[in-house]
């Protein structure tokens, strides 16, 4: 394995989760390069905590400081020419798409709301309102007549399966405004 100088200063930190510091450690146990890599690392650490704190100063501090705004503002000035260039040919290239899908709609709406006489419904046979509470609603049938026929077929089958419950057990948990049905076991 290659010597990693950054896991062996997560490992020294203890900034690795527990799982990887205990496959680094065993990766240390068979590999002694990275042993000595680690206790080097490990002494050097302990040396620079001892060093004394010095104050730096404020001059280097400030022109540290000035350099890094000229450096951003220098950034800042070559994303906006960038992004200025490239941010206003997406909001033309969107206002074009936009005039374009507002054009159609309206003259697709235009031409289907003018002549509503022109508008013709297939259907495939008669179809029996459903009516429901004195409102009808239409059912549009939109399949083949023969396919219509087995699934009426397969309709009128299925009422042929269910039986009356002749006798319900009032002391059972269930809720007793409920008639319960039940289909043969055998088909």
């Amino acid at each position: 394995m290659q010597i990693n100088d950054e896991d062996c200063i997560r490992y020294l930190m203890r900034e690795m989760d527990p799982s990887e510091e205990i496959e680094f450690e065993r990766e240390m146990m068979s590999n002694e390069n990275l042993l000595i890599e680690v206790e080097s690392l490990r002494s050097t650490y302990n040396k620079v905590k001892k060093l004394p704190l010095k104050q730096t100063p404020a001059e280097i501090l400030n022109k540290v400081k000035e350099q890094a705004v000229s450096d951003q503002q220098k950034r800042l000035r070559s994303s906006f020419k960038l992004i200025g260039w490239f941010g206003k040919s997406v909001a033309v290239a969107a206002t074009i798409l936009l005039l374009i899908s507002i054009s159609a709609y309206f003259i697709d709406f235009g031409t289907l709301t003018s002549s509503p006489a022109q508008t013709t419904v297939i259907s495939a046979g008669t179809v029996q309102p459903w009516v429901d509470r004195n409102e009808i609603i239409n059912i549009s049938d939109r399949t083949d007549a023969v396919q219509a026929q087995r699934i009426g077929a397969e309709y009128e089958k299925s009422y042929e399966k269910l039986i009356p419950v002749d006798k319900v057990d009032i002391s059972s948990n269930q809720r007793q405004g409920v008639l319960l049905t039940s289909s043969p076991v055998n088909n």
